[in-house]
């Protein structure tokens, strides 16, 4: 029986991010309680954002929630996080985790008030772009725990909804998986999704676990001016295109 593995690929470096799947709104189970984050885009040179986490709660009043949420070292600080009209009168408290870009959100009420069902923000947290970061930035919103209480104290079902945050021009860049047998030589095609001509890019591609040889990595009709260097890195090859002629890829 041949041997197959799967090779995960991923790509990190200059002026490269990974797109992150859209989750779907109506997905959750009747009656489930969801806290959710967005997916924004913001012009460039955009200094401060502000970032609404919408609690959808059909039939159960909830009496507080903690939400742990991790933002990257992207270039992005939280600067606060505050109450809506939903939570009004509500304490927002933020506790920073061991991890950069990590932190806890408590949000309760001391006069011991619910939030009635329905689906609407409850709190909006405000980031700032860190100095040196440029004129853009992308940091994903990742859901890493919720909890969510009824005023009794009773622990209610809930789900999180990862979302992110787009300042700017971002190239996307991205690469796929493959399952193929010990020995056949394959292909990988690396896309790029650019709404701006670009004339020079850098990446890293990396694979986990280590079981391929890189052997060449080739233009294509969309880079055929655009000379490509490349070189082993650690864990994979290092990649870079530069049109130093004035050459774009469109």
């Amino acid at each position: 029986m041949a041997n197959l593995f799967r090779s995960l690929v991923t790509i990190g470096g200059l002026a490269c991010m990974v797109a992150q799947p859209l989750h779907p709104q109506d997905s959750f189970e009747a009656g489930e309680i969801t806290l959710a984050l967005p997916h924004l885009i913001f012009p460039a040179e955009t200094s401060t954002v502000i970032v609404p986490v919408e609690l959808r709660n059909v039939l159960d009043q909830v009496g507080g929630l903690q939400l742990d949420l991790a933002y990257g070292a992207g270039g992005l600080a939280l600067a606060a996080a505050r109450p809506t009209g939903r939570t009004l009168g509500w304490i927002v408290q933020i506790i920073p985790l061991p991890d950069e870009g990590s932190i806890r959100l408590l949000l309760f009420d001391p006069a011991g008030s619910n939030i009635l069902p329905g689906a609407g923000s409850v709190m909006e947290l405000v980031f700032e772009l860190t100095a040196g970061t440029g004129l853009s930035a992308y940091a994903p919103l990742e859901v890493k725990a919720v909890i969510v209480s009824s005023q009794e104290g009773i622990e209610l079902p809930a789900a999180g909804i990862d979302g992110s945050l787009t300042i700017g021009e971002v190239v996307i860049v991205g690469v796929g998986s493959v399952e193929t047998d010990h020995g056949d030589t394959i292909s990988l095609a690396v896309s790029l999704d650019n709404r701006v001509p670009v004339a020079g890019l850098a990446f890293n591609v990396t694979w986990v676990p280590d079981f391929l040889e890189i052997l060449d990595v080739r233009a294509t009709a969309r880079t055929a001016l655009i000379p490509v260097s490349w070189g082993p890195a650690d864990g994979g090859v290092w990649v870079r295109l530069d049109g130093d002629e004035g050459q774009t890829i469109g």
